[in-house]
């Protein structure tokens, strides 16, 4: 049996590394280059993502009830020559102190689609 799996396993590599590069599962090309990960009620805070030049990317900062925030500066936004898009805005006074789910998704030319998560904790 274990001389069967050792073959199995052996030509599944062989298949792997012989697939040209562009057969490979698509890799995430969005991540997280700075975040605000606390921030008091009242003050600012940001996200910034690197990702491919153009992207269409889009940000939601989930409250703890599961809601998503509703700030005006959440906006869908392009990325830079560069793949940068940056989001900066205040955190309201009554904000509930607890962990967000801040959730970037961006759309490459090629209508790839990347999503990256992260926490952001909000204390009094």
């Amino acid at each position: 049996m274990s001389k069967v799996i050792s073959k199995l396993v052996l030509v599944t590599l062989l298949l792997v590394t012989a697939l040209p590069v562009q057969a490979l599962p698509f890799q995430s090309k969005t991540k997280f280059i700075g975040m605000t990960k606390t921030v008091h009620r009242g003050e600012p805070c940001s996200v910034t993502v690197q990702t491919l030049p153009n992207s269409l990317c889009q940000i939601t900062v989930q409250k703890p009830n599961g809601t998503p925030s509703r700030h005006p500066n959440l906006g869908e936004k392009r990325a830079d020559a560069a793949g940068t898009v940056n989001w900066q805005w205040q955190m309201v006074e009554d904000a509930q102190p607890g962990d967000r789910l801040v959730t970037v998704q961006c759309i490459d030319n090629n209508n790839r689609e990347t999503i990256v998560s992260k926490k952001m904790r909000v204390i009094k």
